[in-house]
């Protein structure tokens, strides 16, 4: 712990005795805290870093090849051995092109999750990709954000509702629910400028719960299992698994639950254009609603289904009658689909000749047909 603070006192120019005295009481909890006490310089989110401080340029003259300036340090150490390299954000096994006038849809279909997308989640990482794609894409003119799904990490949401916000400085953004638009869900929808639902689609769940478990009595009485702790402050194991919370302890997790909270409402009350706080809160507190109760409390602007959203949006736009419409293929990597691959064979007791895996990157590509004695029944591959 010394060698630590001691790192963090000279690189951040902040005492030691200050360090600790912060570790003591738990005084940095948010991002605001941690600028007030100098952590960090600002506030930025990742597109922000991209754009004024990489390219220094405006947004309206960002083009793809920008993107190429833009490497993870995973790619620049692969470079060493391959001797290339190329822009992260815009590579894909599954590229699109935007040769005319475009439509752009974003799928969000899953639990919302930080990081990279997997089977069953969105990764808001991921997302932002998609995003960042349409917004320097010059033929794409509208975008539309297809959302399926029942929420999921605070943090990821908001990265992504940051994002489609910023991108609506730049071109208008739609929104099509589909059968579930709850919690994190729906607070990536109100970035929209106009939603569009189902008249059962299930739509608001504006509400935060956090849950933690406390194992230490199974893992006491069933499985004999006991823990010591060792801490330098009170706080250092906050959120323990295998202990009580202390009445402090929880008193700081409502705090931080009730400022997720807040930050749901406000986000609500900006992109739905309440005036008051309190009109939210009074459809809010997690309360579900359909699609036809969200139009009549203001969750909402028309029913309608994606093809109607296009056609919204394409008036609006004013396109032309052979505009494309184009979804933002997921970037999941062979390896992934590979991964999947093994463990449904594993489940199944499908036998698999190692010797074809070569053979399966073909069914990414449908234009490319298929080996003999290679087929797929969604979610199971088998190889014969």
């Amino acid at each position: 712990w010394q060698e630590i603070i001691s790192s963090i006192s000279i690189s951040r120019e902040i005492p030691e005795e200050t360090l600790n005295e912060i570790s003591e009481t738990l005084q940095v909890r948010s991002a605001d805290e941690a600028l007030e006490a100098k952590f960090v310089d600002e506030l930025k989110i990742e597109s922000d870093i991209f754009e004024t401080l990489i390219l220094r340029k405006d947004v309206d003259k960002i083009v793809k090849k920008d993107f190429k300036k833009l490497i993870t340090p995973d790619v620049y150490f692969a470079s060493k051995k391959t001797e290339s390299l190329k822009g992260q954000i815009f590579a894909s096994n599954k590229d699109v092109d935007f040769k005319k006038p475009t439509i752009a849809t974003i799928t969000i279909d899953g639990v919302i999750m930080p990081g990279s997308s997997s089977e069953g989640t969105v990764g808001s990482d991921d997302v932002v990709k998609k995003i960042l794609k349409a917004k320097y894409s010059k033929n794409v003119k509208g975008v539309i954000v297809r959302i399926n799904s029942p929420g999921g990490s605070a943090l990821a949401s908001d990265v992504i509702w940051t994002e489609l916000k910023k991108l609506r400085d730049v071109k208008p953004v739609y929104a099509s629910f589909g059968d579930v638009a709850a919690s994190g869900g729906y607070y990536i929808g109100v970035a929209a400028e106009k939603i569009f639902a189902h008249e059962n689609t299930i739509t608001g769940s504006i509400g935060v719960y956090s849950l933690l478990f406390n194992v230490e009595k199974g893992a006491n009485e069933k499985l004999g299992l006991t823990f010591d702790r060792v801490v330098t402050h009170p706080f250092a194991d906050r959120g323990s698994a295998v202990r009580p919370m202390t009445p402090q302890e929880s008193t700081y997790f409502q705090e931080d639950t009730n400022r997720i909270y807040q930050r749901f409402i406000e986000v609500v009350q900006l992109g739905r254009e309440f005036d008051k706080f309190e009109d939210v809160d009074e459809i809010a507190q997690g309360r579900v609603w359909s699609g036809v109760q969200a139009k009549e409390v203001g969750l909402i602007d028309e029913f309608g289904n994606l093809e109607d959203t296009i056609a919204s949006l394409a008036s609006q736009l004013k396109l032309p009658k052979d505009f494309d419409v184009k979804e933002i293929p997921n970037e999941y990597e062979f390896e992934y689909i590979l991964r999947g691959l093994m463990s449904w064979s594993n489940i199944f007791g499908i036998d698999i000749d190692s010797s074809k895996f070569a053979h399966f990157k073909n069914i990414i590509d449908p234009k490319i047909k298929l080996k003999e004695g290679i087929w797929s029944l969604s979610p199971m591959l088998k190889i014969e």
